[in-house]
């Protein structure tokens, strides 16, 4: 989902998937500067039984090498 910043994309995923979404929000800066030191961690978060949807938000403030 790509559209303009606070049209409430998180929110629309967080109320409709509470019990199967994890959300990781790259604004809060522990999680922004674990997962750009250590991207391989994201594994460590997801629980396949309980997290059937992953959503990264504001993905596009990681640098990939």
């Amino acid at each position: 989902m790509a559209e303009e910043r606070g049209t409430g994309k998180s929110f629309l995923i967080r109320e409709n998937f509470k019990k199967d979404v994890l959300i990781i929000n790259l604004l809060r800066s522990e999680e922004f500067f674990d997962l750009n030191l250590n991207p391989e961690n994201l594994r460590q978060r997801i629980d396949p039984k309980k997290n059937k949807i992953v959503v990264i938000d504001e993905v596009q403030l990681l640098s990939f090498h």
